[in-house]
Order: C-alpha cells, then sequence, then structure tokens
C-alpha cells in the first residue's frame, strides 16, 4: 500500500460518510419507540429486585446445560449410536 493509496482511500471514506452512502451488507432496521399504556411515555419496568443472585442464576443455567449434555448423551447410549 502506498502512501497515494492511503489517502484516496481516506478521501473516499470522507466523501460517502458525508453523503451518507454507506455499503452496508444489511441496511440499519428502523426502531419503533412505544410509549406506555397510558401514552405518558413511562416504561412499565419491574421495581422489584431478583430474589436470586447473580451466583445462582449462573449456577442453574450451568446446572440445566449440564443435564440436557447428560440426557442426551445418555439418550443416544441407550440407542447405541455411540
Amino acid at each position: 500500500m502506498t502512501q497515494a493509496f492511503t489517502s484516496s482511500m481516506e478521501e473516499m471514506i470522507k466523501r460517502r460518510v458525508k453523503e451518507g452512502n454507506f455499503s452496508d451488507v444489511l441496511p440499519p432496521k428502523e426502531t419503533k419507540v412505544t410509549m406506555g399504556d397510558e401514552g405518558t411515555g413511562e416504561q412499565d419496568l419491574s421495581q422489584e429486585k431478583n430474589k436470586q443472585g447473580l451466583g445462582e442464576v449462573n449456577m442453574l443455567s450451568a446446572l440445566y446445560k449440564h443435564t440436557l449434555e447428560t440426557l442426551y448423551f445418555m439418550y443416544y447410549v441407550l440407542l447405541g449410536l455411540r
């Protein structure tokens, strides 16, 4: 790569940004902002604290994954596929 090539690429990028001409793989999605049921703009968020701590949530997630893997393994062993 030469300095001239790099400069021309930078100029092309600056021009495309200024024009808003992006060649994205996927066009950006338009998101709609909705208001609450009353139309006041307030979000419906729960004010209650989660009863499980992060450690417990992670432990249950790992246990669930391990249990599924064990069940799949036992299923294949019983069918004689492994």
